[in-house]
């Protein structure tokens, strides 16, 4: 096998010719206890931009590590309880990404169960809601579809319409 033959298979492969071929490393690997598999987030994260944010499930781990040094670092004492509450959230998304960095994410935002994009470098940024005296959610966590049953069936309307109504939190 040549060099670019070799760095052409994937890493898991590559490992296993390695550990093949020095028998001594792969007892010494064998030995070392695995991690524990961490649990899977419940809830997302909003991770706070310029007049915008992006959800922790969809940012990758460089990423991930990124924000949570800058919550780390960030000492001014007045936002001390609010950037450590931060940081530990991000570890509990660098512990999950660490494990599974491709996987795809699915859970709760804003009290409603959705699928996230695939982690990317360039997630999708979403602007800050203006917060007044409604307590509706966000836009971006109303259902992706919303049917109008009223144009269907006259007759089933108000049931319908009460049942939009508590979906979208009124």
């Amino acid at each position: 096998m040549t060099r670019e033959e070799f760095d052409a298979l994937p890493v898991a492969l590559q490992i296993r010719f390695i550990l093949e071929a020095f028998p001594s490393v792969e007892d010494r690997v064998l030995e070392i206890e695995a991690p524990p598999r961490p649990a899977r987030p419940k809830y997302d994260v909003r991770i706070g931009r310029s007049r915008s944010y992006q959800w922790a499930s969809e940012t990758e781990l460089s990423d991930l590590r990124f924000f949570h040094q800058r919550a780390r670092s960030n000492t001014a004492a007045e936002f001390a309880e609010r950037n450590l509450r931060e940081a530990g959230d991000l570890m509990r998304w660098i512990r999950w990404r660490e494990y599974y960095p491709t996987a795809v994410w699915d859970g709760e935002r804003f009290r409603r169960k959705c699928t996230a994009e695939p982690p990317s470098a360039t997630p999708k940024l979403h602007p800050w809601e203006v917060r007044n005296a409604t307590s509706a959610p966000p836009a971006d966590a109303r259902p992706l579809t919303n049917i109008n049953f009223r144009a269907l069936d006259g007759d089933d309307s108000d049931q319908f319409e009460e049942e939009e109504q508590v979906a979208n939190g009124f």
